[in-house]
Formats: C-alpha cells, structure tokens, sequence
C-alpha cells in the first residue's frame, strides 16, 4: 500500500469521532486535545526517514519536513488516548472548583508537561538516543510530571495506557490485514528492537501506551479537571449539561 500513513491515520480516526458523537460532556476535552496535539505534527523530521518511510501526500515532508497525514493521525491518536479512560470507565470531565479555567491559566499548565517532555526528548536525542525511543521517554516522563500535583491521574493515566494500546494495535492489525508487509516495508524497527506483537512492532504498541498516558493525565491536568464516574441513571443527563458548556 503506498499510503499506509493515511491509511492508518483515517482507520485510528474512527473511534474518536464515535466517541465525539456519543459522548457530548466529552467534546470540549476532544477539542482541546486536538489543539494540543497539532505541534506534534512537526515532530516528523525526528522520525522520517530513519524510523520509517511512509508515502506522503504531495511529497510534503520532503518538501516541509511533515504532512497532511501527521496532522491527522497526531489529532486521530489524542481523540484516542483522551476518551480511552472516560468513556470504559464510565467517567466525565468534571472542574475542579479551586482551579481556574482561564485560558492563560489553562495554556500555563500544558506548558508545564510539554516543556518536560520537551527537554527529555532533546536531552534523549543529543545523547544518541534513537528519536522513538526518546519519544516514548519524553511522554511518560511528561505525563508522570502531572502525576505530582495531581496524583488522582495516576490510575486514568494508566487506565488509558492500557486501552490506548489496545484500540492503536487493532487499527495496526487493520492496516497489516490490508498490506502484510507494510511493517517490514514501510517501518525499520528490525534496526532497533526487532519484536512484533501479531505482527505489530513493539515501538508502535509502546507509542500509542505512552500517548494514552500522556493524554489521559495532561489534557485534565491543564483543563482543571478531573475524571468522575456517573451513574448510569444520571449520566445523560450530566452529559448534556457538560456538552452545552
């Protein structure tokens, strides 16, 4: 397939769009996380053609140093990692009253985990690091830093590892049932760990774990909010009121 980027980046878009559908109190979160997600489409030059070597659309990253397929699937991927946990464990965003959602506020605390994660990359890199092995680094590192002030993230950070991984593996498997040697093809995992999972390599599967950790403990970090389970009688009801926010 030569478009396999795009590819996977329209089938891992599926499950956030269902879930902006059917979750109303989740949307504002879905939103935010795509905004927040969007600088990491300029990661690509880290990652392009050393790890992998996707066909762009246009030849953009080439041209740009990323592409129109990027911006999808870094959006497709937050959608992903940031309704994982609400919508399996039946929980909805809830504002903590003491914390401000001003948005200078707001920009302020995202800052605070993309500067880690930042650093952590760039530190990771220059030391010779491989770029995706100091991707995942930098992202558990940056989720773990929210952990400090808000420990009540912990168990959704994991709880949305765990099931981030899960929905990223079967759109892989979807990808690999269309074009089988795509991960031989396309990806150069042989040169770094060399371990498939159903034929998924473990970098991929560790990527979509630490995306779902990151997400799952930023993106309500920086909102001021936190993960309340509803019941099942009430939770409609909590759902419209959250979504006309």
């Amino acid at each position: 397939m030569r478009h396999a980027f795009l590819f996977l980046g329209l089938v891992l878009a599926i499950p956030g769009a269902l879930a902006y559908l059917v979750r109303p109190d989740l949307r504002a979160t879905l939103r935010f996380a795509a905004l927040l997600s969007l600088p990491f489409a300029l990661t690509e030059p880290l990652f392009y053609p050393e790890y992998w070597r996707p066909a762009f659309l246009f030849d953009l990253a080439d041209h740009i140093g990323f592409g129109i397929e990027d911006v999808l699937f870094v959006v497709a991927l937050a959608a992903v990692a940031v309704a994982s946990y609400p919508v399996v464990a039946r929980a909805t965003p809830t504002p903590i009253p003491e914390l401000s959602r001003r948005s200078t506020i707001v920009l302020g605390r995202a800052l605070v985990p993309g500067a880690v994660a930042a650093l952590a990359t760039g530190v990771l890199v220059m030391a010779g690091t491989p770029a995706i092995h100091a991707a995942l680094i930098a992202m558990v590192a940056a989720g773990a830093s929210v952990w400090l002030a808000r420990p009540d993230l912990i168990v959704p950070s994991i709880g949305g590892a765990l099931i981030t991984t899960a929905v990223y593996q079967s759109a892989c498997l979807i990808l690999a049932a269309v074009d089988p040697h795509v991960f031989h093809s396309v990806w150069r995992t042989r040169e770094l760990s060399a371990v498939f999972v159903l034929g998924v390599p473990l970098e991929e599967l560790l990527y979509g774990a630490a995306s779902g950790l990151a997400a799952s403990a930023i993106v309500p970090f920086a909102r001021g909010e936190r993960w309340a389970r509803v019941a099942p009688a009430s939770g409609t009801q909590r759902a419209a009121h959250a979504g006309s926010r």
